[in-house]
């Protein structure tokens, strides 16, 4: 009987063949998967430095702008236009006293004291102080010169000091439109202007305030 020798090498090659071509398959796949990932990526990079394009393009805020909110919720807030320059107290200081509020209901018929301070690098400070006597409701006070109802203004940068009560003129009111002393909450607003020959003129316009005293 003759023997019959089986050989498996065409076999076994068209095998190699065939899952040659059938990783070549999944390697195009994964190609093309990666090729999509990196386009997305990509688009995602496009769209958040454009979205940070127009953030960085947004107009500067206004003076009137930097200055916070009118409220009357008691947030101890102070601010106000310097001849049209936004004051706001802070920059710190030794106490950080940058704003500080006093009311006596006691006395004079109710005497309010509101400062506020701008402290500068260096030596240097911007002060707006006002208040007055027989404070007990709401309603608007005249602010004149050497009337109960007054105002200091001191910037240590000009070495100019305003002080209504004694010598310096001054037109302007102060309008209480919140006055609660049982969450001892007092809330308003203001505007005043003073001069002096070698000063020249303060234009105090857009005061707003809303604090809570002790």
């Amino acid at each position: 009987m003759q023997n019959t020798r089986i050989t498996f090498k065409p076999a076994l090659k068209s095998l190699s063949y065939i899952m040659s071509f059938y990783f070549f398959i999944i390697k195009s796949k994964q190609m093309k998967q990666l090729r999509l990932c990196l386009l997305l990526f990509g688009s995602g990079l496009l769209l958040l430095s454009s979205q940070c394009k127009k953030s960085d393009s947004s107009p500067p805020l206004t003076e009137l702008q930097k200055l916070p909110p009118i409220t009357q919720g008691g947030l101890n807030t102070f601010g106000c236009l310097i001849n049209g320059n936004a004051f706001v107290p802070g920059g710190g200081g030794i106490l950080d006293n940058t704003l500080y509020v006093s009311y006596d209901p006691t006395f004079q018929g109710g005497k309010l004291g509101i400062r506020a301070r701008y402290y500068f690098a260096g030596s240097n400070i911007q002060i707006i102080s006002l208040g007055g006597d027989s404070i007990n409701n709401v309603g608007t006070y005249n602010l004149q010169l050497h009337s109960k109802y007054s105002v200091f203004y001191v910037d240590d940068r000009t070495s100019c000091n305003f002080d209504t009560f004694y010598d310096t003129p001054i037109s302007g009111v102060l309008t209480i439109s919140r006055f609660d002393i049982i969450t001892r909450i007092i809330s308003g607003t203001f505007s005043f202007k003073v001069s002096r020959p070698s000063c020249g003129t303060i234009d105090c316009t857009d005061g707003r305030f809303d604090v809570k005293y002790q």
